[in-house]
């Protein structure tokens, strides 16, 4: 940690012995900061933002507008609109800016795509277990 986080330890010299871990005392006043907004956001540093791939073992044919998507065990459910284009771009692990992104890039005719347009056809896919999140620790390094 470097000092300055906090207005509290501004005057904490960077070479204390004591900072080799965060010890109880420092710990109490990064807490106790008022202009911190949360103990567990450091200012500056931002969220990682959520990802989604396709559910395992999903296959899917895109025919006539729509793409079949089924698998072992599970119905086959015809998708189209929105969630069509998301489910076409979605052939690995992406944030909802990325898969935006993805869209303009490949369909570049469909104009602005609006990322709440996207969030709302991933969360419809979600809701049918077409798509899942993926576990934060398998979400940070996303580079779409």
């Amino acid at each position: 940690m470097t000092a300055g986080l906090c207005s509290r330890w501004a005057d904490l010299p960077l070479d204390d012995p004591g900072r080799d871990g965060l010890s109880a005392k420092h710990l109490q006043l990064h807490l106790e900061c008022d202009d911190f907004e949360s103990p567990n956001m450091i200012r500056g540093v931002a969220a990682v933002p959520q990802r989604y791939r396709r559910a395992p073992r999903m296959v899917f044919r895109a025919l006539d507008g729509r793409a079949w998507v089924g698998g072992p065990g599970r119905d086959t459910v015809g998708i189209e609109g929105s969630a069509l284009f998301v489910w076409l771009v979605l052939d690995r692990p992406a944030s909802v800016g990325g898969l935006a992104q993805q869209i303009r890039t490949v369909w570049p005719e469909l104009g602005e795509i609006a990322e709440p347009d996207v969030q709302a056809a991933i969360d419809s896919l979600v809701g049918a277990e077409l798509v899942e999140t993926m576990p934060a620790a398998a979400s940070s390094g996303d580079a779409a």
